[in-house]
């Protein structure tokens, strides 16, 4: 029995997790701008916004009698799924190990310098990732999890609201 190369192995993950992604997400989910452009290509008046090949693509998939988004969600996941096997397959070939994850679990980070103060309040600036939404985290309590450093370079490791005993964060 031959050993299957690690090249063939890497464009085999890519392929099944290209097509474990398109049976989660089928048929895709249509943001505000993919609505948007959906539009303009129902009425045929395109704006200078949106890509004109992606625009004319779209196009010919609804001509093609494939309307909504899902042309469009098997296309990008296609080509997405499709470069990172390459660029899989390629480091694979020349012996590159790599082991990646990702969450995309809804948190709150600070910004660089975040505390202000408005209207005799302190507020600190943020930026939000994971599709929470603006209003929604006021509704949650919240842990804070951060690294302080000192001006003399020791480093504190600060987690407030994952005791029961510490105080909730809204």
């Amino acid at each position: 029995m031959s050993r299957v190369s690690p090249a063939v192995r890497a464009a085999l993950a890519a392929s099944l997790l290209c097509l474990a992604m398109l049976a989660c997400f089928w048929p895709g989910i249509a943001m505000f701008d993919t609505v948007n452009q959906y539009a303009q290509l129902r009425s045929g008046s395109y704006d200078d916004w949106h890509p004109p090949a992606m625009a004319r693509l779209w196009a010919l998939f609804h001509a093609a009698g494939w309307p909504g988004q899902a042309p469009m969600f098997v296309l990008q996941t296609l080509s997405c799924w499709a470069g990172l096997g390459l660029f899989a397959a390629a480091l694979a070939r020349q012996g590159a190990r790599i082991a990646a994850a990702h969450i995309d679990s809804p948190r709150l980070d600070l910004k660089p310098n975040p505390l202000y103060e408005d209207g005799d309040l302190a507020l600190m600036k943020t930026h939000y990732y994971g599709g929470i939404k603006k209003y929604q985290w006021v509704a949650r309590p919240l842990a804070l999890h951060g690294v302080v450093v000192k001006k003399d370079g020791t480093r504190v490791d600060v987690v407030i609201g994952e005791d029961p005993d510490d105080p909730v964060v809204f």
